[in-house]
């Protein structure tokens, strides 16, 4: 038996003959079924360049707004679920939980062209109260690059302490490592 890595049910491995007969480790599930079913993937219709869900498939305010500047692409929408999620693995620290998103995330940069991963950095703060770094936790089985640094002399107030309209009038807060 299995626990599910959100809420610590209990999660029962079917065993089926066919399972038996591959010969090969049964791997339990991460999630139990009720948590599996709060992750709604997004659906239609979806900003063409970010994915995110609006009334129509054309593209969004943000993205109309940056142009090529910069790109995002939602895997699912900010809702209670992900954001219930971010509570428990981002700010109460359950490390375990990059765990379920890794899939995910394999699975949408699979889908995308590249030339290099960068993970958005964390302030030496926000490690030593966290632990880790929740985007690398979720990158620890893809090839990426830590080329970004919050300058020392920054001490810039938490993101999820903003409104979206201060998140948006950020000045450029990371620095290219030397």
């Amino acid at each position: 038996m299995a626990t599910c890595l959100w809420c610590q049910a209990v999660v029962k491995v079917p065993v089926t003959l066919r399972i038996l007969l591959r010969w090969q480790v049964i791997v339990p599930p991460k999630l139990c079924t009720t948590c599996a079913q709060r992750l709604q993937p997004l659906h239609a219709p979806q900003c063409p360049q970010c994915g995110r869900q609006q009334a129509t498939a054309t593209v969004c305010p943000d993205c109309a707004r940056w142009a090529d500047e910069w790109h995002n692409q939602a895997i699912f929408p900010y809702d209670e679920a992900i954001k219930a999620y971010m509570q428990q693995y981002k700010f109460q620290g359950d490390y375990r939980l990059r765990l379920v998103m890794q899939p995910y995330l394999r699975r949408a940069l699979a889908q995308i062209e590249y030339d290099v991963l960068v993970p958005i950095p964390i302030t030496a703060t926000t490690w030593q109260t966290r632990g880790f770094n929740q985007v690398t936790g979720w990158l620890t089985d893809q090839p990426f690059q830590s080329v970004l640094t919050v300058p020392p002399a920054r001490k810039p107030r938490p993101q999820s302490s903003k409104t979206r309209r201060e998140r948006l009038a950020m000045p450029q807060p990371f620095e290219l490592v030397p």
